[in-house]
């Protein structure tokens, strides 16, 4: 029988009732639509029906008047009765005078009534009415025989004292109009009443089929009078129109279509998913089959203690080719291969790929125990069969126990990961030599072999790139991170227990395969603990990069190395600058001033280049620090030529200068490193004290500014000048606007102290220009004292917060025109800058400003003139 999802049937009656909804809203909205419209064409109505009550009153005013005028007289009454009865056939009027038990007729005109007749009947109480109170009074509808008539009379003041004029017409039939599209409110039911109730006896009025009206209509009361007259109104046909009227249905017809629709869609996709589920639960089920098939039963050798682990990373199917292997080899006794492979791809293709490898690797590994020939056919197989596209494999050869029950493990690395190779003490070292290129790469010659000693209690753990791959990550940092963690485990710590560790850090679905091979030397007889499958994906993301050149090898273990990372700002270059100075502490400063620039330039570089995540490293040695600045480009820097005015070009010509040793390589998985060491002893320099380094490098000493007295933290009371020194007050100065000054100086003074330490060819074109040299001491002779003598003051004003600040230099007499010559000498520093002299931006005009304005300013208080404040930014 046919079976409908429990989500198609939710979704399908959620959309009825949605449905539901939108029909009752719509109703209401219709039907609100209609009352408005019926309640705007029943006060036309209303309108109407009190202009012709009103035109009534107004002839029964009028023929009251003339009666009263001429006394009652016979023609003047029948002539004004004529004028105002003009209109529909059947109205009668007549003066009325109280008689007995009821009213005589005193005039009269029309067909009903006769002078000297007496009325009586239903007529009188309103007769009597209209006597008592001055205003029209209305009958109740009459009938008179066949006939129905409706009257109105009108006592004093507007007729003759004592007397009614009275008014009454013929009434038509209640039956409704022919239908006619063009009359006056056809498309209405209207009713009126004489009184205040709905009485079908008492319609005036009716264009309706049946009397009282229902459904939607609208009331309204009409005085008459005292009295009031009741008009109801019913709408006769839509009166929004036929599209408005049915919109309910429409909106319920299209929903139950919809609902119908989306649950058939539905249906369809919830029957193709099942289907898919069912067919993905078979292939999951013949890929797991397949995957247990090609990893290897692996049997007990003694004096071996071996765990295994083989985690899927593709989830789609569960399949790879990642794969570890370990059997004995040769005719020798406990001689034991040990492999661990990884095939590019997650496939099915990757999978048969690897079973062909692990096979022909078997295969090769019976007719020779040597790694390097094992791996240099297999090289051959992959190059003539094209079996797999790359593969990387550490390969080794495990030879039998010597007397102390030691091994000697012969091994080669085409491009695999470095195993850890954990101690009897549980320290762990990596195995990083004897490495080569990845099988299917081009590759000429052979490939190396590495020996090492396994002692009773070593593990050796082996592991492929998925344990260790996170997207952005340092593969050597994570490497670093699980050697740690193995590091921190017992010494007593098994096979099993470690191999449940590397499984514990793949928490998460993994995006590679991970494929592990724990190996422990153990007195005795050994066991396999071997969990071949396990799990499902576990890690998420892949990225890889390679063991920078000049790493400690297999059998050292690793210096400490330091490691910042760096978001891609502009603070990445200055958190570096402080940092590599951090790691020199105690380093001569010129050595830690070149750090700092170089480190600088490189930051800068790949925050303007690569944009993307930064890491530096540093390895710092007793004599030697060596630091490499990571990032996430592959483009390699070029040294450039650059013009006088070029901005760029010029860093890593620094770097070069001002390196021991510099160099740049490509990192495995996208990026590169730029690395530089420099010594802590430059050659042909000795050490000397840092008040001397100006010197050892080529300039004069710094000069001696005991001659510059003492500031204090406020002016003289007077304000004044001894005799040997004046005040230079430099008042309302920025505080940014000095920091900006005095860093540009710092970096050209910085840059100058590096010129005897980068020697130039003679064939540059402006070699003899200029004395640098001699320009950076002239400098420094002045800028020098005024550094220490106001540097205080802005950091008292950093401290408080002030913007702005009033800065009080007292200047020997004999020192002021060195003091004003600080701005030509800048000037001519800058002229270096545009030149391309120095590698030091010149300084922007605001800083010239400066200049100026502080030498003038010297110049002007030294004649005696007063000091003006700083006029601002132009």
């Amino acid at each position: 029988m046919f079976a409908l999802h429990r989500a198609t049937v939710l979704v399908v009656v959620l959309l009825l009732v949605a449905t539901a909804g939108g029909v009752v809203l719509t109703r209401g909205v219709v039907r609100g639509g209609t009352r408005r419209v019926l309640r705007e064409r029943t006060g036309e109505v209303a309108v109407v029906l009190n202009t012709s009550i009103g035109q009534l009153s107004v002839g029964l005013e009028t023929l009251g008047q003339v009666a009263r005028v001429t006394d009652a007289a016979a023609g003047p009454f029948t002539t004004t009765a004529r004028a105002v009865s003009s209109g529909p056939a059947g109205v009668s009027y007549a003066l009325l005078r109280p008689a007995g038990g009821g009213f005589r007729v005193v005039l009269a005109y029309g067909g009903r009534f006769r002078p000297g007749e007496v009325v009586t009947g239903a007529r009188v109480p309103s007769l009597d009415a209209a006597l008592a109170s001055g205003q029209p009074v209305p009958t109740p509808v009459l009938d008179v025989g066949a006939e129905r008539r409706f009257g109105v009379a009108l006592g004093p003041p507007a007729a003759p004292a004592g007397m009614v004029v009275y008014r009454e017409s013929q009434l038509g039939s209640l039956q409704p109009p022919k239908d006619t599209p063009t009359a006056p409110f056809h498309e209405l039911d209207v009713v009126l009443y004489a009184g205040d109730r709905a009485d079908p006896s008492q319609a005036l009025v009716s264009t309706a089929p049946h009397l009282p009206l229902h459904g939607t209509l609208q009331a309204r009361y009409l005085n008459i009078g005292a009295a009031r007259l009741l008009l109801t109104v019913a709408p006769a046909t839509r009166l929004n129109g036929a599209l408005n009227a049915d919109a309910p249905w429409l909106v319920g017809a299209f929903g139950v279509l919809m609902a119908a629709l989306i649950g058939f869609i539905i249906e369809q996709a919830t029957r193709r998913r099942d289907s898919a589920l069912a067919l993905y639960r078979t292939q999951r089920a013949v890929a797991e089959t397949l995957q247990r098939s090609l990893l290897p039963e692996l049997r007990p050798i003694p004096g071996l203690s071996i765990a295994t682990r083989y985690l899927p990373g593709a989830a789609e199917q569960r399949i790879g080719g990642d794969w570890f292997d370990c059997f004995p080899v040769g005719d020798v006794d406990d001689r034991v291969a040990i492999v661990i492979g990884d095939v590019m791809g997650h496939d099915m293709q990757a999978a048969a790929a690897m079973a062909q490898i692990r096979a022909a690797l078997r295969a090769y590994s019976c007719e020779t125990d040597d790694p390097a020939s094992v791996l240099g056919r297999l090289q051959h197989l992959v190059d003539v069969l094209e079996v797999a596209p790359l593969v990387t494999i550490f390969y080794g050869v495990l030879d039998p126990p010597d007397g102390s029950g030691r091994r000697c493990l012969r091994y080669s690395n085409a491009g695999h990961l470095p195993p850890l190779l954990r101690g009897p003490d549980g320290s762990v070292d990596r195995v990083a030599d004897a490495t080569s290129t990845i099988i299917g790469a081009p590759h000429v010659g052979g490939r190396p072999v590495g020996r090492l000693v396994l002692t009773p209690g070593a593990t050796l753990v082996l592991f492929t790139d998925g344990l260790v791959e996170t997207v952005g990550g340092d593969v050597s940092i994570a490497i670093d991170s699980l050697a740690a963690a193995l590091s921190a485990q017992p010494p007593t710590a098994c096979a099993e227990e470690l191999s449940a560790l590397l499984e514990a850090r793949s928490a998460g679905p993994l995006r590679d395969d991970v494929a592990t091979l724990v190996l422990q030397v153990v007195v005795g007889h050994g066991r396999v603990e071997s969990s071949r499958m396990t799990g499902s994906a576990r890690v998420t993301g892949s990225a890889s990069m390679s063991v920078p050149s000049g790493r400690p090898g297999a059998t050292s273990a690793p210096p400490v190395v330091d490691r910042l990372d760096l978001a891609c700002d502009h603070t990445a270059a200055g958190v570096a600058r402080s940092w590599v100075a951090d790691r020199m502490e105690g380093w001569p400063s010129e050595v830690v001033d070149s750090a700092r620039l170089i480190v600088s330039e490189l930051v800068t570089n790949a925050v303007l280049h690569a944009k993307t995540a930064i890491a530096v490293t540093a390895e710092t040695g007793p004599d030697r620090i060596v630091v490499e600045v990571i990032d996430g480009s592959s483009d390699v820097p070029v040294m450039k030529r650059y013009g006088a005015t070029a901005e760029t070009g010029r860093g890593f010509r620094l770097v070069s200068t001002l390196a021991d040793e510099w160099g740049v390589e490509q990192v495995a998985g996208g990026g590169k490193a730029v690395r530089f060491a420099l010594e802590r002893r430059r050659a042909g320099a000795d050490e000397v004290a840092p008040a001397e380094k100006f010197r050892v490098a080529g300039l004069p000493a710094v000069p001696d500014l005991s001659s510059w007295p003492d500031l204090e933290d406020s002016a003289p009371a007077d304000g004044g000048s001894s005799g040997s020194t004046f005040d230079v007050w430099v008042l309302a100065l920025p505080v940014e606007v000095y920091l900006l000054a005095a860093e540009h100086n710092d970096a050209l003074l910085r840059e100058m102290t590096f010129l005897p330490a980068a020697p130039r060819g003679g064939d540059h074109p402006d070699a003899a220009s200029y004395d640098e040299e001699a320009l950076a001491q002239a400098i420094r002779d002045q800028f020098a004292p005024v550094t220490s003598s106001l540097r205080h003051q802005i950091d008292a004003a950093l401290a408080e917060g002030r913007e702005t600040v009033d800065l009080r230099l007292e200047v020997p007499r004999a020192h002021w025109d060195s003091l004003v010559e600080l701005a030509d000498r800048l000037d001519e520093a800058d002229r270096l800058c545009e030149d391309g002299e120095l590698l030091t931006l010149e300084a922007p005009a605001l800083i010239r400003r400066f200049r100026r304005w502080f030498a003038d300013q010297v110049s002007e208080q030294a004649a005696g003139r007063p000091a003006t404040p700083w006029p601002g930014r132009p």
